[in-house]
């Protein structure tokens, strides 16, 4: 199995980074890696989800929300049409840090394919560290400027 970990701290509280992060119609203002999201953060829901390497390429899936647990959990699962070729688990936790938040934003990958895609999954590492620095931008200057 493959995965990609990361993570960040956010100084702000968890329930104000994760009342942001949830305001999909705003994710093309300021997330460079997932450009846009569509659809209800309800578990059995499935959303509509662009993103965009680092090197420009483009994607398109929907994935279904498997946790949806308020001011801590946000994860999804995607796959291929094809069983067994490709799943990706993508997960959000938001844990309290002494009024912080750690943002940890990861990806496990099973199947066939994802041995296969060490080029795609390092580019994707990228991708999340671009989003998390723009997240961590986005709740900081929000809460700064008060709002």
């Amino acid at each position: 199995m493959a995965k990609i970990e990361t993570q960040i701290l956010i100084n702000a509280a968890p329930e104000k980074a994760w009342l942001l992060f949830m305001d999909f119609k705003e994710w093309p203002r300021w997330n460079p890696f997932l450009t846009a999201i569509e659809g209800v953060p309800k578990t059995g829901e499935r959303l509509k989800v662009t993103g965009r390497l680092p090197d420009g390429m483009t994607m398109k899936f929907r994935p279904t929300v498997v946790k949806a647990d308020e001011n801590r959990d946000f994860t999804w699962v995607g796959s291929l049409p094809i069983p067994g070729l490709f799943e990706g688990m993508h997960s959000f936790v938001f844990e309290p840090e002494g009024g912080k938040t750690l943002f940890k934003h990861s990806e496990s990958f099973r199947g066939i394919l994802p041995p296969f895609m060490p080029g795609m999954l390092k580019k994707s590492k990228a991708g999340f560290e671009m989003m998390n620095e723009a997240f961590k931008k986005l709740v900081e200057e929000t809460v700064e400027q008060g709002k």
